[in-house]
């Protein structure tokens, strides 16, 4: 984490404006909204899915090509054995379904005027900040190394992460053209 302080200034400008970006567009595409979002969790509403897809497949490919390009720190995964991914996973779900919310829809809301989401966004700073502190003292067993910690889904099925975007950006488009009406029939 201590890379992003040595960002340069039009670097660190360009991912501040790509954050308030991407707000804007959940904020334009509905998904701030608890009615879309419970839309999506009764199989009903597919917006969610697709901006989150689209969010997927146009990060990876931004990471990845400034990646290709040297405009950032070379990419790394984290050494995490796959329990604590699969523990913050479930503390992820946990307070997902507590709040109807994913932390970004969550400040989308708040910024969308949403105010019972206040506490959502005060239990993630506080959760943030035990994190922070706990994870001084959790750092042995969290940088152990498993099997599995240094793959990701291109290199595990031994292809180009540029193909293995495409063929997901063909599969987003594929779902997109299928949920076109929001329903799956």
């Amino acid at each position: 984490m201590n890379w992003i302080l040595t960002l340069p200034l039009p670097l660190f400008a360009l991912a501040l404006l790509s954050g308030f970006v991407f707000g804007f567009l959940l904020r334009k595409g509905n998904v701030a909204r608890f009615d879309v979002i419970v839309g999506q969790l009764l199989l009903k509403d597919f917006t969610v899915m697709k901006v989150i897809l689209t969010a997927i497949v146009v990060g990876s490919l931004s990471i990845y090509t400034l990646d290709a390009f040297g405009l950032i720190p070379l990419f790394r995964l984290a050494k995490l054995p796959i329990f604590f991914s699969a523990l913050g996973g479930g503390i992820f779900a946990l307070g997902m379904s507590l709040s109807g919310y994913c932390p970004g829809t969550m400040i989308a809301a708040v910024a969308d005027g949403a105010k019972d989401m206040i506490w959502g966004v005060v239990g993630m700073l506080v959760g943030t900040i035990l994190h922070m502190e706990a994870s001084v003292h959790l750092y042995k067993w969290t940088s152990q190394t498993d099997a599995f910690s240094k793959q990701t889904l291109s290199t595990y099925f031994g292809i180009s992460p540029f193909v293995f975007i495409t063929l997901l950006g063909l599969i987003l488009l594929g779902l997109a053209w299928k949920t076109r009406r929001n329903l799956i029939t």
